[in-house]
């Protein structure tokens, strides 16, 4: 054993410790002895500080830019007014009529206008907590367009703003849209929303090899607006306004009306130029992101907020027994009762004693529950698993705004725009405006009745309508990519550095090194085992000895 290391250590590459062997004084060999474990210690706690930063999985963000056509976004318009006036004027003249689907519209109205002459009342005393605690605690809640729509859906959405009405122009590159290129969306406060380009929709061109309003899309929306008087929750932020609420989103994504987008306000214009900002993540364990693209929620594309909107409403269904109409609503949850929802029938007859105090406590628990959860709350919380999708698009907007349709050009956009729009004889802009502006289509009329018009008939259409533009800027990504801040080559390189500059050791030391072990397991194991030849002479001359001993 002695020699194999002395052979090792006069042939290795490791230079320091071939000079321990030709030291021939002891004073020598303990000095050379003490450098080279000094240094090969020093080695050691520099490659375990090596690996345990490789270890810490550190990233980097790395910045291109390519140049190339570009995929659509979704496009998502909201009206403000979730009910448009010929809506309400049917809604009324249906309410007048007695039908059976304007019933909860009409119950709920008369609880929550007459709310206080319940609480006023004196024949029912025993509910009285309750009929305090729902005034002070959730009219406001209720009073607004989501109460409505909780307690009557159905009936809503056969009076919100239909397709052919609230778009009667859409171009895109050029072209006329189809109706199949926008799907429908219900939404607690707006009702209905439109969708162009969504999930489970495939327009002409999906992507766009040119850049500005000529590549883009564009829309003219028609509010048909109320001019009579309508909810208003304090509570709601865009609660009281009219215009148009515009979500842009990545291609079949869940659009969120109420924290993203902006407000297109009537009588405007709205260009949105859009620069494409995408994400690569990295997975475990560099990262935390995962795939997704295999995994549809519902229509929609996954996202991490989808996600952790889904896990909030799970949650409250499973502690309070509803589904609020604010978030995702899967379909084993379709038939479950929203949280708004009250059984009516029993409110209204609590200026009697005819109503069953069990269900409306039943009501006001549900309410209470379903108050005590938000998505702030629940976003920290390990039973909801959502990551980040590895790659993912967002948008970067210039918005810039202006009046339209300019005074002068309102007789132009009638006629040469709007009355060529699909089912234009049975829709609300026929029903307001045919009686006046086909009259100056092709005919020239003195300028003092045509600024009659536009101070009578211009102006109450441009209170109903706006545009929206929506293009790239330039057909550029931004790239931004999650990268190794500290790779293995580096880790190797690294430790191959501090190996050298310590001891001299090399890729070839370590085989040396490996070799040396191998060649002293193979003298220990001669060592320990005895071989038979030497066995056999032992006891032969064990038994000749016996042999030539003299009998007794």
């Amino acid at each position: 054993m002695k020699r194999t290391i002395s052979d090792f250590a006069s042939n290795t590459t490791a230079h320091g410790w071939g000079n321990v062997t030709q030291r021939t004084t002891k004073l020598g060999r303990t000095i050379w002895i003490g450098l080279c474990l000094g240094c090969t210690g020093v080695a050691i706690w520099q490659v375990i500080t090596i690996i345990l930063r490789y270890g810490t999985f550190d990233t980097r963000d790395r910045i291109v830019v390519k140049n190339g056509d570009i995929v659509f976004p979704s496009v998502t318009v909201c009206p403000l007014v979730g009910m448009p006036a010929s809506g309400y004027d049917q809604l009324f003249q249906d309410m007048r009529e007695g039908k059976q689907e304007t019933i909860p519209l009409m119950r709920l109205t008369e609880l929550l206008q007459n709310l206080t002459a319940y609480v006023d009342n004196n024949i029912s005393q025993s509910a009285q907590s309750e009929k305090l605690e729902f005034y002070e605690e959730f009219h406001t809640q209720l009073y607004s367009f989501q109460g409505f729509f909780d307690n009557s859906k159905k009936s809503i959405q056969d009076y919100s703003h239909k397709q052919d009405n609230f778009i009667p122009v859409c171009v895109y590159q050029g072209k006329s849209c189809l109706k199949s290129d926008f799907t429908t969306l219900d939404h607690h406060e707006h009702y209905t929303c439109f969708t162009f380009n969504g999930g489970n929709t495939t327009i002409a061109k999906p992507s766009t090899k040119i850049s500005g309003p000529k590549g883009g899309l564009s829309l003219t929306l028609y509010l048909d607006a109320v001019e009579g008087s309508l909810i208003y929750n304090p509570n709601y932020a865009t609660s009281g306004s009219q215009g148009v609420r515009v979500v842009i989103h990545e291609k079949g994504t869940l659009p969120d009306p109420e924290n993203d987008g902006f407000d297109i306000e009537p009588g405007h214009s709205v260009n949105a130029a859009l620069s494409v900002n995408e994400r690569q993540l990295m997975k475990a364990p560099w990262g935390e992101c995962a795939d997704h693209d295999s995994e549809a929620y519902g229509s929609f594309k996954y996202t991490k907020k989808h996600c952790l909107l889904k896990c909030l409403q799970k949650t409250i269904y499973e502690t309070c027994g509803c589904v609020q109409s604010s978030l995702p609503v899967d379909d084993d949850m379709a038939h479950t009762r929203y949280c708004l929802k009250l059984h009516l029938n029993e409110w209204v007859k609590l200026q009697s004693n005819e109503y069953n105090l069990t269900i409306i406590q039943n009501d006001l628990e549900q309410l209470r529950c379903q108050n005590n959860f938000s998505l702030s709350d629940f976003v920290g919380q390990d039973g909801c698993q959502c990551r980040e999708k590895c790659l993912y698009q967002s948008y970067e907007m210039t918005l810039s705004q202006s009046v339209w349709p300019l005074e002068g050009v309102e007789i132009d956009l009638y006629c040469r725009s709007l009355m060529n729009m699909d089912n234009y004889i049975n829709s609300s802009i026929y029903n307001s405006f045919h009686d006046v502006f086909p009259e100056y289509c092709g005919h020239a009329k003195s300028e003092e009745e045509n600024k009659i018009l536009r101070d009578t008939y211009g102006i109450k259409l441009r209170k109903n309508v706006v545009r929206l533009n929506v293009y790239f800027k330039d057909l550029d990504t931004k790239i931004t990519q999650q990268a190794e801040d500290f790779t293995i080559n580096s880790m190797i390189s690294e430790i191959g550095g501090s190996f050298g500059f310590f001891i001299g050791m090399s890729v070839i030391t370590i085989a040396e090194v490996i070799i040396l072990c191998l060649n002293l397991a193979q003298v220990i194991r001669k060592q320990m085992v005895i071989s038979p030849t030497h066995q056999e002479k032992e006891m032969a001359r064990k038994n000749a000895w016996v042999e030539t001993w003299p009998k007794q």
